[in-house]
C-alpha cells in the first residue's frame, strides 16, 4: 500500500511472557484508543492479529480447542464481545487463546459491534480466523 488512504495503527500486545495484562486492561486499552481515534478528523482501521486455539512449545500443541473458538466467533457474530473483558489469563491460557489479548483490545475499540467471520480454518495445530467488524462513528 505504498499511497494509503486509511491509517493503520497495529496493535502490539505482550501474550506470551509475564506480566502479560488481563483482559480486562486490553478492553480497557482499546476503549481509549476509541476515544482518543474518536477525536481524530481521519478514517482510521484498527488491524489486530494473534491465532486463535493452539499451545505453540507445549505438549498439546496439535489439540487445538475449537470449540472455543467457535463459542467466542459466535459471540462475536452476536455483537457481545465486551463479554471478553471478563475472561481471565487462566482460562485464555487453558484454551490455548493467550494471543487473543490482541482480539479483545480491538473488541475495547468496536464496543457491541457486531463480527463478521470472513472464514475459519482449522489446521492440525491451531484455528485462523478472520473477521471483521464495520463500524462508523459514534453517534
Amino acid at each position: 500500500m505504498p499511497q494509503r488512504s486509511v491509517p493503520i495503527v497495529p496493535l502490539y500486545v505482550n501474550a506470551y511472557l509475564p506480566p502479560q495484562p488481563t483482559p480486562a486492561r486490553c478492553y480497557a486499552w482499546g476503549q481509549a484508543l476509541r476515544a482518543i481515534l474518536d477525536a481524530r478528523p481521519e478514517r482510521v482501521a484498527l488491524l489486530a492479529s494473534g491465532g486463535l486455539s493452539h499451545f505453540p512449545g507445549s505438549d498439546r500443541y496439535g489439540s487445538p480447542d475449537y470449540d472455543w473458538d467457535h463459542q467466542m466467533l459466535d459471540k462475536l457474530v452476536a455483537g457481545r464481545g465486551r463479554e471478553t473483558a471478563a475472561l481471565t489469563g487462566e482460562e485464555l491460557d487453558k484454551a490455548g487463546n493467550v494471543e487473543f489479548r490482541t482480539w479483545i483490545t480491538l473488541l475495547g475499540a468496536v464496543g457491541d459491534a457486531r463480527a463478521k467471520v470472513i472464514c475459519y480454518e482449522p489446521s492440525w495445530h491451531h484455528g485462523n480466523a478472520v473477521v471483521t467488524w464495520p463500524v462508523g462513528p459514534v453517534a
